[in-house]
């Protein structure tokens, strides 16, 4: 339901573009051990650390949109309410053709949210990528 509200809210996107909007990455690793590159030097990284320790697997968790971004490759929207090692926690709503939702990470240029107030729920899950 929340990925549908997401979708609707966002309007439509360019022609061409895939949606995505189903998840939010909180941290590359286990949420008990996310991986020492993303361990920066921020004054909150101990709490962050800690507060992505606690999340349990399926843990339903509720995120606030706050802000937009869109650029030629990505449109994604930033949010709070789940601890998160990125400096702009964010779901990655639609991609251009061929791009990867990871061109999210890269936006610099954040917008506040200025539609009607948005709340998402998600599950805490873990993907793990196969050992090459």
């Amino acid at each position: 339901a929340s990925r549908e509200a997401l979708l609707r809210a966002v309007g439509p996107l360019p022609e061409g573009w895939r949606s995505w909007g189903d998840r939010m990455v909180l941290c590359q690793g286990l949420l008990e051990r996310p991986s020492p590159a993303e361990a920066d030097r921020r004054s909150v990284a101990a709490d962050l650390l800690t507060r992505l320790a606690a999340l349990k697997l399926g843990e339903v968790v509720e995120l606030r949109v706050v802000s937009l971004a869109k650029t030629s490759e990505a449109l994604a929207v930033g949010v709070l309410g789940a601890p998160a090692i990125g400096r702009n926690p964010h779901i990655a709503v639609a991609m251009a053709p061929g791009v990867w939702p990871s061109a999210a990470d890269s936006i610099a240029e954040w917008l506040p949210w200025k539609g009607d107030a948005l709340s998402l729920r998600g599950k805490v899950v873990q993907w793990l990528r196969a050992e090459s």
